[in-house]
């Protein structure tokens, strides 16, 4: 492992902020790097509006690393003008100026310092990095491309929304152009189908799941949170959604299931807590007060992510509704804990749980979405567990294995990367 004046060098040039009260892994990553010896340069541009999910999280630094934060323009325009056409074209004109920026500042980066390792995190990174690539700025440079997850772009080929072709031009070009690595998350989007049926001149790509910390939580520490959360000092079954509050998370289809499982099967001795923050959770409060379900159901906003694991901790039931896929982080982390999952089979999600082995998963077509006999099925199923405790210990047994065959820890995902990348070298 090279080191001091002849360590490797990384440049990353990202539209992905650090985090932390949601995903870990934009983080951790050039951490990753910096703790197997690289020198660290990552240079980011924020977005902040309301649309976005950053407007609730506090800027964060790395230590050993050299970041370059700057506040992505325009920002303050997203919601002054409620007009569908206009904040298309707005969203449209800040992506292209994300991207564009990043390459001025990539440029006059590498005018200035060589590197080893060019990684263009995400669509506006990667395209930046290409442009600077075409313009033999990246000298000697290798080239990593880096994709959270291909989720919108998987649904628009499987529903053949040709426009999205050329309104989303970006995302598809990013996804089809080559480079040294392509490093794909394996988050049940089946990134690496949607690679094949775009011809992406991609040859190189590592498919790679998220990791999970092992999880360790002191007595002290839950004692303390416990008093400061009373509602887990209750007998009350608890079921709990982690998730950004927006649409794609379908947060309403966990509030349908709650709602037939208090009022249309009596069972008052539950409680629905809802953790994360977005652009819907006004509206989410609404239809909690509509359906008259305030006292049932708890919102507890964006909190930092070492608190989530509590909250999980200590919840009974995770429910996962997303559309498309369900294996994103929180599920990931629902695993780790020993949880009694329900959830629904789009994407890959079926990989991860077995109905009735190690969770309660369901078919969905998300195009015509759940209906009221799916959602009186679900809670129905989760009342039958609440009384019987002999199949939720079946389940968490069958957890207990995916736990053990399954996952990562983010030491082994990181680790997995950086010799793939090293071995570019």
């Amino acid at each position: 492992m090279k080191r001091n004046e002849n360590a490797y060098k990384i440049l990353f040039l990202s539209g992905e902020d650090f985090k932390g009260k949601s995903i870990q892994v934009i983080r951790k990553t050039p951490e990753a790097y910096r703790d197997a010896g690289w020198i660290v340069n990552y240079i980011v541009y924020r977005d902040i509006s309301k649309k976005g999910n950053l407007f609730y999280e506090t800027p964060q630094g790395i230590e050993n690393i050299v970041l370059q934060r700057y506040i992505l323009p325009g920002w303050r325009l997203d919601g002054i003008i409620n007009y569908r056409l206009f904040s298309f074209i707005i969203a449209r004109v800040r992506r292209f100026l994300c991207v564009f920026l990043l390459f001025c500042k990539g440029y006059f980066f590498l005018q200035k310092n060589d590197v080893d390792i060019v990684y263009g995190y995400e669509p506006a990174g990667f395209i930046a990095v290409r442009m600077l690539k075409i313009l033999r700025k990246t000298k000697n440079a290798k080239i990593v491309s880096r994709f959270q997850g291909v989720l919108y772009i998987k649904e628009w080929i499987r529903r053949k929304e040709r426009m999205r072709y050329f309104t989303n031009f970006g995302y598809f070009y990013a996804l089809k152009a080559p480079s040294d690595l392509c490093i794909m998350t394996n988050d049940g989007s089946q990134g690496e189908s949607v690679l094949k049926q775009l011809n992406s001149k991609q040859t190189n790509i590592c498919f790679l799941t998220n990791g999970v910390d092992n999880i360790s939580i002191s007595e002290a520490e839950l004692s303390t949170f416990k008093l400061k959360n009373p509602l887990y000092n209750t007998p009350k079954i608890k079921l709990i959604s982690i998730s950004r509050l927006d649409e794609h998370k379908r947060i309403d289809r966990g509030i349908c299931i709650f709602e037939y499982l208090v009022k249309y099967l009596g069972c008052s001795n539950v409680h629905y807590i809802i953790v994360g923050e977005g652009a819907h959770r006004s509206s989410l409060e609404k239809m909690v007060g509509y359906k008259g379900l305030k006292e049932h159901v708890t919102f507890i906003g964006a909190i930092d992510h070492s608190k989530v694991k509590l909250h999980l901790y200590l919840s009974d039931f995770f429910l996962s509704m997303y559309n498309s896929t369900n294996v994103g982080n929180p599920l990931l982390e629902a695993i780790r804990m020993n949880k009694l999952i329900i959830t629904l089979k789009n994407g890959d999600t079926g990989n991860w749980i077995q109905h009735n082995v190690n969770g309660l998963i369901y078919p969905i077509d998300d195009d015509k979405d759940l209906n009221q006999d799916d959602y009186s099925l679900i809670s129905s199923d989760i009342y039958n567990l609440i009384l019987h405790p002999l199949k939720r210990e079946a389940l968490i047994k069958g957890i207990k294995e995916t736990e053990k065959n399954q996952l990562w820890t983010w030491e082994e995902r990181f680790k997995a990367e950086v010799e793939k990348v090293e071995s570019l070298l």
